[in-house]
């Protein structure tokens, strides 16, 4: 148990066996500053009957905690005793060093720190590992999508290429629609012309036959010229004449077409 810090006759017993005191609590407060006491040496106070950690002697503040290397710790000692080392450059450049809590085991604590640390670790180191993985996805499906965006580029040029062969087929058949209403309307005064002619020929048909005849057959030498009278218009001479145009055009002569008639 903790004896008060006026309390004389305390005794050291190192990790070794040896034993040294008795001293008071001064002198062994100088100890601990000094660097010469060890967390983990026993103390007594009752002339070496009872032995008790003198890590649980908060008289001696020996509470810092240096972290020499990764898994490596010195102390718990007095504050003291790490300035010292600190100013002789035996103390790494960047180590920690923790700070031993009133009523709480400052190595206990630290294990504890050190398996959540690495308890932390591995679950950073997993974490990596699925992150590492969800990159290689991510990679992968980048390179589909540039893939996929390729086919859908050339997909694009392939339906501009239809798009415009599909625009030349609709002007061409806008062309052949125009042409074909034209060749109608063509048709419509062809057919009204070929009506017309029809109606023509039909006329000329009901004329009378001595026009056919005249051209069927020669016609009689001509009689001594005497003096006529002046001509006159006449309307049966002049619808002869028309036909004889007319059936000239048409490709026929009069006697044929008289004769199917």
């Amino acid at each position: 148990m903790n004896k008060k810090a006026s309390s004389p006759g305390w005794r050291v017993r190192t990790d070794s066996g040896a034993c040294f005191g008795p001293v008071g609590m001064d002198e062994l407060r100088q100890w601990a500053r000094d660097g010469r006491l060890m967390a983990t040496y026993a103390v007594s106070a009752d002339g070496e009957k009872t032995w008790q950690p003198l890590s649980e002697l908060a008289e001696l503040e020996m509470h810092d905690l240096v972290e020499m290397s990764a898994g490596t710790y010195f102390g718990p000692v007095h504050r003291q005793v790490v300035d010292e080392l600190i100013r002789a450059g035996e103390v790494p450049k960047g180590a920690s060093i923790y700070r031993k809590v009133a009523g709480e085991d400052a190595i206990a604590k630290l294990e504890k720190e050190t398996l959540r640390a690495e308890s932390l670790s591995g679950d950073l180191k997993a974490e990596k590992a699925h992150a590492a993985k969800l990159e290689k996805q991510l990679e992968k499906e980048i390179l589909r999508a540039e893939s996929l965006s390729g086919d859908l580029k050339a997909e694009k040029v392939l339906v501009q290429r239809e798009q415009g062969r599909i625009r030349e087929l609709e002007d061409a058949l806008h062309d052949a629609g125009a042409r074909n209403a034209a060749l109608c309307r063509a048709a419509v005064d062809l057919e009204a012309e070929l009506e017309a002619l029809h109606a023509r020929q039909a006329e000329y048909a009901r004329a009378p036959v001595v026009i056919a005849a005249e051209q069927a057959f020669p016609a009689a030498p001509d009689p001594e010229p005497v003096e006529a009278p002046p001509p006159q218009d006449d309307p049966r001479a002049r619808l002869e004449e028309q036909l004889r145009r007319e059936l000239s055009r048409a490709g026929r002569d009069g006697f044929s077409f008289l004769k199917r008639k």
